[in-house]
């Protein structure tokens, strides 16, 4: 099941390729390695991005693949994350793994 919520391809999520993305403020979403959804995130892209790898304290287990989405601003970035969680929430009746364990 591929649950899509940005509409980019997906990046396989590895440190090179992080460093090859803007660090604009943005909106970003983590995958498995089904490609379904397990974070959204929103701030700036390259640095919230970096902070997820498996050997960051911040880390997302599992995250796969990832994909972006550019906002002008952080406040807009974070604007958006809250628009897609509302409309994953509709769509599933939940919010994705790793947003659950955030706002638990």
């Amino acid at each position: 099941m591929t649950d899509m919520v940005i509409v980019a391809m997906p990046r396989q999520y590895t440190e090179e390729n992080i460093r090859n993305e803007p660090n604009a403020p943005g909106l970003y979403e983590l995958l498995d390695e089904s490609e379904d959804t397990i974070y959204i995130g929103a701030g700036t892209m390259r640095d919230e991005l970096l902070e997820r790898l498996p050997s960051k304290s911040d880390h997302i287990m599992g995250a796969s693949y990832y994909r972006i989405e550019t906002a002008n601003t952080v406040e807009q970035a974070v604007w958006r994350q809250r628009e897609e969680l509302n409309m994953y929430m509709e769509m599933y009746g939940r919010l994705p793994a790793f947003n659950q364990k955030i706002s638990a």
